[in-house]
């Protein structure tokens, strides 16, 4: 016997993964991109960056090893090369 195949669209995926990063005190704006960036992951076909990293992101953040309010800051400069500090935050600009 095989299992249906159950499929929902992009927007609607979007916008449950904004309302769970919501749920995790994540701003809004940070919440959306989130949001948008894993199902974009998802939609393209990079599994492992997109809805199936879902949970193990949110353990991350249950476990205090993703902190929700931190920004990342320019470390060092050398000549056109950067090193950034994401400070344990989450990150897609």
């Amino acid at each position: 016997m095989t299992k249906p195949t159950v499929s929902i669209s992009f927007n609607e995926m979007q916008d449950v993964l904004y309302k769970l990063f919501l749920k995790y005190k994540f701003s809004e704006s940070k919440a959306q991109l989130m949001a948008r960036v894993f199902a974009q992951n998802t939609l393209d076909g990079v599994s492992s960056h997109g809805i199936n990293r879902v949970p193990l992101f949110i353990k991350y953040v249950e476990e205090g090893i993703i902190k929700i309010d931190t920004e990342a800051e320019k470390a060092e400069t050398f000549g056109s090369i950067e090193r950034w500090d994401g400070n344990h935050g989450y990150w897609y600009y």
